[in-house]
């Protein structure tokens, strides 16, 4: 937020410097002004439109990251009806959100980062080679995840019930005139196992994400000359790298 602060300290210091004051000495947590008893100063003015987008954007990269995360989290969890809904049923479900859920980081964060350098105040000939080498780099993470995507959500090599031929299972269904519902929930019954080792899988290409995203908001935070004292790769700190980058 190093950006946001200073631009709206430019508008009123005093206002950032009361601010200060009244949650460091009264230890108030954020919260509308309406629950604080009047306690919360206003400013002389607002940020613009274009820095209130930004700052929207940081917390749109934070919830995808977050719903990503409760994705991931819940590839492999058990089922509330296994009767119902099988292991496998489960996590292939969940696996289809996952697809979606991890593009929506990638392109929110593109968002976010020509938001960020738009407001950094560089002139545009030195910012537009910063922007499309960032952007290119998003980009081929979305290209790897598209590719990857399409047999779980458009069908064809690689969807889920090629361990049947795999197994070499299709002859005895054929035979045994099994009908879509039974092979499905049995496919999902035995392959519990195969679909959790799915699940880990998916948790190591989370993380890349993840580490991916850090590791060029990082870059856009050296090149803007934000302070990166106590960076880390780790998820926990990515959000607030995005913070500083703006």
């Amino acid at each position: 937020m190093n950006l946001a602060r200073n631009a709206l300290s430019e508008i009123d210091s005093r206002y950032v410097d009361r601010m200060d004051d009244v949650f460091r000495l009264e230890s108030l947590k954020l919260s509308h002004p309406s629950r604080t008893g009047g306690r919360v100063p206003d400013p002389v003015g607002r940020l613009s439109p274009e820095w209130h987008k930004t700052l929207e954007a940081v917390l749109d990269v934070y919830s995808a990251i977050q719903t990503l995360e409760l994705n991931t989290e819940l590839i492999g969890a058990e089922s509330s009806d296994e009767k119902r809904f099988p292991v496998g049923a489960l996590v292939n479900y969940h696996l289809s959100n996952w697809w979606p859920n991890a593009q929506a980081v990638v392109e929110k964060s593109g968002v976010l980062i020509k938001y960020v350098l738009r407001r950094a105040g560089m002139p545009r000939e030195q910012s537009r080679p910063i922007e499309d080498n960032i952007m290119s780099e998003l980009d081929a993470l979305q290209v790897a995840l598209e590719k990857r995507r399409d047999p779980d959500l458009h069908g064809g090599p690689g969807n889920l019930f090629e361990a049947i031929t795999e197994d070499g299972l299709w002859e005895s269904m054929v035979a045994l005139k099994a009908s879509p519902e039974v092979t499905v929930d049995g496919i999902f019954e035995e392959g519990a196992m195969r679909q959790r080792s799915r699940a880990t899988y998916t948790r190591r290409n989370t993380d890349f994400i993840i580490r991916r995203i850090a590791e060029i908001v990082k870059k856009l935070s050296d090149e803007l000359g934000c302070d990166q004292s106590g960076y880390s790769l780790r998820n926990s700190n990515t959000i607030e790298d995005l913070k500083k980058s703006s």
